[in-house]
């Protein structure tokens, strides 16, 4: 028998992959911080699976004389320790007990032979059942194998169940991505496990192939590695062999994603994460409230965060109570509409109106008359949404949700791996984006109809918008916040980019600077529920530029299979116009007409810069008063003048004598 090497080649180890940077507490330290048993026993096992290209030996050819007639594999297979004794380690009385590789032998599992007794008897060849390994392997590597079968063999009927994983998904889905970790198994082998082939290009065979139709080997290479492919070990690199076993059922189980959780899941940390309020503000927000189940019924008169418990609309001539209604859509902001106990929503005969617009606080019709309406908005109205099934087995809701409403999950995706390990940089993988949902046409053209963009197609808006290039939805908003509530919603400024500079009055206007920019550039050109006139609606646009031609509204749409869509340019652009940008207001208090319009609006930053005058210009402090207090302000200011200097009140650009002149001249109460 011979002496076991002292340590390993650990660096070869480390260069091959086979060696992480871990500390893994262990008798016999290496002095890297990784068991020199550990490192030996994970060698042996890749031994056990195909020896000579762990050594580098030629592939030996012809049966090993041991290996029985009743076998039915032949050549360098049957030189594999693990064909007669298996991956299981069982042998006869394990998953090797049938089928092609039956061979009779017994396993080493359980084994009471010695170290040096197992080593002699894979060795040697002049004892009963000697393998006769000696002659192509080194004492090393006989060594490594010893120390594999003793030390780190295991029994599988702890981590599989009749070729089922006992494993945790959840688990092994991050082991599978290892997220931050060593390495991750993804990496090589991709999300869903086919970008290694292990069959051939016309019947490949894929890791949830070998997790499914032979478990023990999967679990064995997962904890081993893969000889002569640099497949780190499990082991090796800080695994327990459970945790190889939750890998395994993360795969065997077909990749699942990580389960919706609720955003009550999310409340706890992000009450105050990553501001205080957070998630209050959230749920102020008009996300949460695109679908609400009352479950027939009365809603607390505290659910919605703006809008009282909304009426109930009469349908066929009968009130409608709480225990007819299922759901409601929407009332926050714009309009509620409601859901019968079958899942489709209450549109009622010819001449019933179901509608509820929150603006004017009246019913107004909504597919009255046609046939019943299902509510197939789920794709983006609610959380976790499949197209197939019917929620809560309703036929009027069409496909399945994790939670109703725009919750948080359905942007940030599903978070079961983000709240179980909370605090390890592990985020959720991502939903939906806004344009996923806010549009309308899958071609991205702009539908328009009765006078008014269609509601949520702000994305078919930007994108022929000149910002489409350079900024995102989250550019200026807030996702997490109320816009129409103006609970900061918006976090960024039109001026925080377009200054605008003296030449063009910072892009005010002569009698207009009480206007915002967006009042012009954002009209309300789209409508949800509500229209104040014929250009004002309830939906600001997102188009940003005016056309500054005498083009109506009306005159700036195409016909396409029956539809109305807003003009685009040959390069994709569109524009907002005049009637909305100038007319919507305008309308209201005088007759200007589009031409007069687009007289003035042509440059108007240009040409008609803002003057800044006061009504009282010599009311130097603001107290409404020209009196010696200002005077005071001239002396504090006496000298050259700068620009601007409103106490060069004769613009000769000095402050002096000449200005308390002028204020003496106008003393008194302030016009």
């Amino acid at each position: 028998m011979t002496t076991r090497k002292a340590m390993p080649v650990v660096a070869a180890l480390v260069a091959a992959g086979l060696v992480g940077t871990f500390t893994a507490p262990a008798p016999g330290d290496a002095g890297d911080g990784i068991a020199t048993s550990l490192i030996d026993g994970v060698r042996g096992g890749q031994l056990w699976d195909k020896w000579w290209v762990v050594t580098g030996d030629p592939e030996p050819v012809g049966d090993h004389p041991l290996y029985p007639p009743a076998g039915t594999q032949t050549g360098s297979t049957t030189w594999r320790c693990k064909e007669c004794h298996g991956w299981d380690y069982k042998g006869v009385d394990g998953a090797y007990g049938s089928g092609s590789h039956f061979t009779g032998i017994i396993g080493v599992f359980g084994s009471t032979l010695t170290a040096e007794e197992m080593f002699d008897l894979i060795k040697l060849d002049g004892i009963p059942n000697g393998h006769g390994f000696g002659a192509f392997m080194s004492d090393d590597d006989i060594d490594d194998v010893v120390e594999f079968v003793q030390d780190y063999v295991i029994d599988t009927d702890s981590y599989i169940d009749a070729g089922v994983f006992t494993g945790d998904v959840a688990e092994g889905r991050l082991g599978y991505k290892n997220f931050g970790g060593f390495y991750a198994c993804a990496q090589c082998h991709g999300d869903d496990g086919t970008e290694i082939n292990f069959g051939t290009p016309g019947d490949p065979v894929y890791l949830e192939d070998i997790a499914t139709g032979n478990p023990w080997e999967f679990l064995h290479k997962a904890r081993i590695g893969q000889p002569g492919t640099g497949m780190p070990s499990w082991l090796l690199n800080g695994g327990t062999n459970q945790e190889a076993a939750d890998v395994g059922a993360y795969v065997q189980g077909g990749f699942p994603p990580p389960a919706y959780m609720g955003d009550q899941a999310c409340s706890g940390c992000h009450s105050g994460i990553p501001e205080p309020g957070f998630f209050e503000g959230y749920m102020n927000s008009g996300h949460p409230w695109k679908l609400y189940q009352t479950g027939g019924q009365v809603p607390d008169p505290a659910t919605w965060p703006f809008t009282p418990v909304p009426p109930l609309p009469t349908v066929g001539g009968t009130q409608l109570e709480w225990s007819d209604v299922e759901f409601t859509i929407g009332n926050y902001f714009w309009k509620t509409r409601y859901i019968r106990p079958d899942g489709f929503i209450y549109i009622g005969d010819a001449g019933d109106t179901t509608q509820w617009n929150i603006a004017t606080q009246e019913f107004v019709a909504y597919h009255a008359g046609e046939p019943d309406k299902p509510y197939n908005c789920g794709r983006c109205h609610t959380t976790g949404y499949e197209p197939e099934g019917n929620q809560l087995g309703l036929p009027g809701l069409i496909g399945t949700w994790a939670e109703d409403g725009v919750r948080c999950e359905a942007c940030h995706g599903p978070s079961e791996d983000h709240v179980l390990n909370a605090f390890t940089g592990i985020v959720p993988p991502g939903g939906k984006s806004c344009d996923e949902c806010h549009y309308r046409d899958t071609q991205f053209r702009m539908p328009w109809k009765s006078g008014f963009m269609r509601h949520h197609q702000q994305s078919e808006d930007f994108i022929h918008s000149p910002h489409a290039s350079g900024l995102k939805c989250v550019s200026c908003h807030n996702p997490h916040k109320s816009t129409v509530y103006q609970l900061g919603g918006l976090h960024t400024e039109c001026t925080s980019c377009h200054a605008g500079d003296e030449d063009n009055g910072f892009y005010q206007v002569a009698g207009m600077d009480f206007l915002d920019c967006k009042d012009c550039h954002m009209p309300y050109m789209g409508k949800s529920a509500t229209a104040s006139n014929a250009f004002t609606g309830d939906i600001r646009g997102h188009l940003f530029r005016i056309m500054t031609d005498p083009i109506s509204a009306a005159d700036n749409t195409y016909e396409e299979g029956g539809s109305t869509f807003w003009n685009q340019d040959e390069t994709g652009a569109a524009y907002v116009t005049l009637d909305y940008a100038c007319l919507g207001c305008h309308m209201d208090f005088d007759d200007l007409t589009i031409e007069e319009a687009a007289t003035f609006s042509f440059k108007i930053h240009d040409a008609h810069p803002v003057i800044v005058e006061p009504a009282c210009p010599e009311d130097l402090n603001g107290n409404d008063q020209v009196d010696f207090a200002d005077i005071l302000v001239v002396i504090g200011a006496w000298g050259p003048c700068g620009v601007p200097c409103p106490e060069d009140l004769n613009d000769n650009g000095q402050v002096d004598f000449a200005d308390i002149l002028v204020i003496i001249g106008a003393w008194g109460p302030c016009p």
